[in-house]
């Protein structure tokens, strides 16, 4: 049975399984050289989709870019103010497959009209969240910034804005775990404590919390690793170090900023299960894409990935089991920098230089930009 945790992270299979070939919007002016003939399938119906295997294409050609601005001059930073609505995020620059973007691209905030608000500066932009007592994963009305650190190399620098852009932080975190509480957010020698709407409930230095820098910066390095067990929140305790015996974890309450001692079974029961649900699905054998901005209530995507003798296509659905031809990809594996993401509604494709967002239920393309990437 496949986990709803790998459910819930299909873009990053995708990212190196899916190269999607878009067919919304042809960019204007574009004279690709001569392709390898396009093969086609039949689907339901009889209707014929017809995929173009993008690897068989010659020079590639600069699309015409789609969106606006907020702001005429270049923005860096996100600049605070109540009209924007909701901000998703739109891959801007593609850098080499490294540092500082986890995924290959810088990323800037734009409006889900395809307003561009912020410029690609950002490393990642992310939604936190948690699951619920029946295992659905929901997100918070924030979001997470992060640039790389110029002052520590290697390092990441972590703000955190509301989801309409009306208010941000400074970029004074280097690491933060999220649960349905809210954030926790770890400054080098300090810890806030954010509630679910973004209101910073207390903060604690080193001494208030009756921690060293060694025992601070072993915690940090578990956040940091994803595997410690450091930095965690239980309901109103974040775990900072077991026992010997693993029969005892200190921890940190998260009102008082005091340490207690917990039991195992104490800290056990503060922890909501995590259910392994398999969700069905309109169409057999399809998996989930589930919106990462909005979390499993909102409408989401499924896909089916089909191999055959000389490749293998992926087909996307709504959620309903209606096929989106426009969306199928022919040859996944020709392409590993193509993914599909669902971010608020809108339908992410990002591709080796460009990236295009179009309105989930209309498909029609609100942004469109090059990606620049050097190695074009």
């Amino acid at each position: 049975m496949r986990t709803a945790l790998k459910r819930l992270l299909p873009a990053a299979a995708l990212c190196l399984l899916c190269a999607c070939t878009p067919q919304l919007s042809a960019p204007t002016g574009a004279t690709p050289s001569p392709a390898a003939p396009s093969p086609t399938r039949e689907m339901e119906g009889g209707e014929v989709a017809v995929y173009t295997d993008w690897s068989q294409l010659g020079e590639r050609e600069r699309p015409e870019p789609v969106g606006s601005r907020w702001y005429e001059a270049y923005s860096g930073e996100l600049v605070p103010r109540e009209d924007y609505g909701p901000l998703i995020p739109y891959a801007g620059l593609r850098l080499a497959d490294g540092w500082p973007a986890e995924s290959g691209c810088l990323y800037g905030l734009m409006t889900l009209d395809g307003r561009v608000v912020t410029d690609p500066v950002y490393c990642k932009v992310s939604r936190p969240g948690a699951r619920d007592e029946n295992g659905r994963r929901f997100t918070l009305p924030l979001l997470v910034l992060v640039r790389a650190d110029e002052a520590r190399e290697g390092e990441k620098l972590y703000a955190v804005a509301a989801a309409d852009g009306s208010w941000c932080t400074p970029f004074s975190y280097v690491a933060f775990t999220d649960s349905a509480h809210g954030l926790l957010l770890f400054g080098l020698e300090s810890l806030s404590v954010m509630d679910a709407e973004g209101t910073i409930l207390h903060t604690w230095t080193l001494d208030e919390m009756g921690l060293s820098q060694a025992q601070f910066d072993f915690i940090l390095s578990d956040i940091r690793g994803g595997d410690g067990s450091g930095g965690h929140r239980r309901g109103e305790y974040m775990s900072l170090f077991w026992d010997d015996s693993f029969e005892q974890i200190q921890c940190l309450n998260l009102n008082t900023g005091q340490q207690e001692l917990l039991s195992a079974d104490a800290w056990a029961a503060l922890n909501t299960p995590s259910l392994d649900i398999e969700w069905a699905t309109a169409v057999p054998n399809a998996e989930w894409l589930y919106d990462s901005m909005l979390g499993q209530d909102a409408p989401a995507l499924l896909f089916v990935m089909e191999s055959g003798d000389t490749a293998t296509t992926v087909t996307f659905y709504r959620q309903d089991g209606t096929p989106i031809p426009e969306l199928t990809s022919y040859n996944v594996y020709s392409n590993e920098y193509r993914q599909v993401n669902l971010l608020s509604g809108i339908v992410e494709v990002l591709d080796w230089n460009t990236a295009s967002y179009y309105d989930l239920d209309t498909l029609e393309c609100i942004f469109r930009t090059y990606l620049s990437y050097e190695g074009d």
